[in-house]
């Protein structure tokens, strides 16, 4: 069994593609994906309570993920819902359809309805955003110039 997650100093996680390539394709056929759902907080805590019990079984897989750099947020790609905690988060359902690719036969193809579906489903929740207007930069208290 695998769960995705992305890794952390206190939690080991293999990459997915390395996992792939050091699995026997008989274990392939028979890996449980596990994969938690909620938001960057709540799924971090249901890995950590879960993470006595998973260990005994399961692999933690992830893609990569730079900790250091900042997410993007729906402005900046058509499969963002929500601002991402670091750049190379992604969403459950992006995630999934990653996975989905490295484990399944047709994984090309699932990925991409899944990914079609994810892009039309924050097309739709854009739609309902408030067109942002650009703030005028405030200056800091006791940084203004004197003229």
């Amino acid at each position: 069994a695998i769960f995705l997650f992305p890794g952390a100093d206190s939690m080991p996680s293999m990459d997915i593609n390395e996992w792939r390539s050091s699995s026997v394709d008989s274990c392939l056929d028979r890996c449980v994906m596990i994969v938690f759902d909620g938001t960057w907080k709540h799924a971090k805590e249901m890995v950590t309570a879960s993470l006595p019990f998973l260990s005994k079984f399961a692999t933690c897989v992830c893609f990569n993920c730079d900790f250091e750099v900042n997410g993007g947020s729906i402005y900046d790609s058509e499969l963002i819902l929500r601002k991402e905690p670091f750049r190379g988060c992604m969403s459950t359902m992006e995630a999934v359809a990653r996975a989905l690719r490295v484990l399944e036969p047709a994984g090309i193809e699932i990925e991409d309805k899944l990914v079609n579906v994810l892009k039309s489903m924050v097309r739709l929740q854009a739609g309902y955003l408030k067109p942002m207007k650009p703030r005028p930069k405030l200056l800091k208290k006791g940084l203004e110039t004197k003229e």
